[in-house]
Order: C-alpha cells, then sequence, then structure tokens
C-alpha cells in the first residue's frame, strides 16, 4: 500500500507544480505584450508561492481520492492493516513532499519567515486533511478550509496579543509559541473528530457517520469563534493605536 500511495502523491504533487509553467508564458507575455520587464526570478516566486499554497491543501483534500473514485472504500478497509498504518501510509508521502517544498523554498527565499510559514502549510495541509471525510459540496469544503485557515491565523495573533503584548511590536508576525497555541486549540478537536470518524469508518452512507465532527468539532470551532468575537475588537483596537 505504502508503494501506491507515494506514487498517488507524487501524481499529486507534479501536478501542482503546474503553475510554474506560467512563468515562460508570462516572460513572453511581459516581452512582447506588455514590456513592464518583469524579472524572471520575481515570475517564479510568485507562481512558486502559488505551488506550496496549493499542495498542502490538495494533498489534504484529496488523501481518499482514489477511494472516492473507484467506491473502493470497503476494499482500503477490508486490508490486513490496522486503521493507524493505513493513516500513516497515505499522510506520509504527502509530508514527504511538502518537506521537499519546503526545503525548496529554504532554498529559494520567497517567504521571509520559513519556519513559520512553513508551519502555517502545515497547518493548511491538517486543516485540509481533518475535513477530507465530512464534505459533500467542494465548494462549501474550501470555504470552511478558508474559515478555519483565517481563524486560526487570526486567534494566533490575538494570542500574541494577551498574552506577550508587553514584549511585541505591533508589527511583527505572530511569535511561534501563539501559532502552536492557536493551532492546538483549532487542530486538536479537528483531528479526534477526523481520527474517531476514520476509526469507525464503515461502508454506510457518510451522512450518518459524521457525529464525531457534529459533538466534537462543532462546538470546538464554534467556541473558538465566540472567543475571536469576544477579543478581536480590543485586538484591533490595540493594533491600531501608537
Amino acid at each position: 500500500m505504502l508503494n501506491k500511495e507515494l506514487r498517488d502523491a507524487l501524481k499529486q504533487f507534479l501536478e501542482c507544480l503546474l503553475p510554474l509553467l506560467i512563468i515562460p508564458v508570462a516572460f513572453v507575455f511581459d516581452k512582447y505584450v506588455i514590456h513592464s520587464n518583469w524579472r524572471i526570478a520575481d515570475i517564479f516566486n510568485y507562481a512558486f508561492l502559488v505551488v506550496l499554497v496549493i499542495y498542502p491543501l490538495m494533498a489534504g483534500t484529496l488523501i481518499f481520492q482514489s477511494e472516492k473514485k473507484d467506491n473502493a472504500f470497503e476494499y482500503l478497509l477490508s486490508l490486513p492493516l490496522s486503521r493507524p498504518k493505513i493513516l500513516a501510509d497515505k499522510i506520509g508521502p504527502r509530508l514527504l513532499f511538502l518537506f521537499v517544498l519546503l526545503l525548496a523554498a529554504l532554498a529559494i527565499s520567497p517567504f521571509k519567515d520559513v519556519l513559520m510559514n512553513g508551519f502555517n502549510l502545515l497547518v493548511l495541509f491538517l486543516i485540509s486533511l481533518f475535513l477530507c471525510l465530512s464534505y459533500t459540496s467542494i465548494v462549501v469544503y474550501f470555504l470552511e478550509i478558508g474559515l478555519l485557515f483565517w481563524l486560526f491565523y487570526l486567534d494566533s495573533q490575538i494570542l500574541n496579543y494577551l498574552l506577550w503584548r508587553p514584549e511585541i511590536s505591533r508589527n511583527i508576525f505572530p511569535n511561534i509559541q501563539s501559532q502552536l497555541l492557536a493551532a492546538a486549540l483549532l487542530l486538536v478537536p479537528l483531528g479526534l473528530a477526523f481520527w474517531l470518524t476514520f476509526k469507525r469508518f464503515d461502508v454506510k452512507p457518510l451522512k450518518f457517520q459524521m457525529k464525531s465532527y457534529v459533538f466534537i468539532a462543532l462546538p470546538a470551532v464554534l467556541a473558538l469563534i465566540t472567543l475571536t468575537v469576544v477579543f478581536v475588537k480590543k485586538y484591533w483596537a490595540w493594533s491600531h493605536t501608537g
């Protein structure tokens, strides 16, 4: 199974590199049409940033793509493998290619802070992974991912303000402690709901297997949104003064 997942992950990885093909097109378009003197390095950086965002999003989203496409969940669950082993074989190769992208980002430095932005991409991957069993509409699914990632980022800013504001500038990114805490508040209940759903997953219709999301993930996210609303006005007032 691991070899199959490595092939699938490699295929997804290569598909997510397609935005890099825009580089020669953009260069020719600039040279012969708009004459803005775009540099190849700048075009590459923008295209690579798109790749960095697309890959963790799609890697998490499509982790069960082949099973959904071929209606093969019953076959997957009948394999003589434990549920943790199945998840490890699926998640491991995709994390490997995400790590490859982060090493490339470190080499070409499209980020000001590779550690923090790399952590953001890991959070994006985990959000998309933990939601992949729960969606029925792809549009709603991506809206959910966007909302939850925005919630994570905003909460990391608010936690930075609440816990470390005497020691920080208003103009820097949240420190890593704030990001870790914000990620834990969001990802722990989502991850628990995902694991319990997958652990009990069977051939029943998907809508009858979402109890963990309804009773664990949803209340936790609503509580997090409530706390965010409570503190966000104070945070914005502080961050826009002085």
